[in-house]
């Protein structure tokens, strides 16, 4: 990949429980070095493609309601978010609305995620 600062720096932040920001062109292997970096961890990555669509509980994620067919007995599931990754990229988050873009930075300073958005 050619980008061993950006490879240590990245990695430096992580026993930190710091955030790292990767800037840089189109093309540099930015989310291949994040996912090589998470793989290496063996932990468990997440990128985020942000869209001016983009919605709060895309991040978080959302409670859905499920119904058994067999029974009809409807309850309730969480599927978590992408936030929910211990490595995650959020990439283009320049291209978000602004509600999604501070549930995301509220997200980097919570430790842990809340289950219900």
């Amino acid at each position: 990949m050619g980008c061993t600062r950006s490879y240590a720096k990245a990695s430096s932040h992580l026993p930190c429980g710091g955030h790292c920001l990767l800037r840089g062109v189109p093309g540099l292997a930015k989310t291949l070095l994040v996912k090589a970096l998470a793989q290496a961890l063996d932990v468990r990555f997440n990128r985020i493609q942000f869209t001016p669509d983009f919605m709060p509980s895309d991040i978080t994620g959302t409670e859905v309601i499920e119904e058994d067919r067999t029974t009809g007995r409807r309850s309730a599931r969480f599927i978590a978010g992408p936030v929910s990754a211990y490595i995650v990229l959020a990439d283009e988050i320049n291209r978000a609305a602004r509600k999604p873009k501070l549930r995301f930075s509220k997200q980097c300073k919570n430790i842990r995620i809340p289950l219900v958005a």
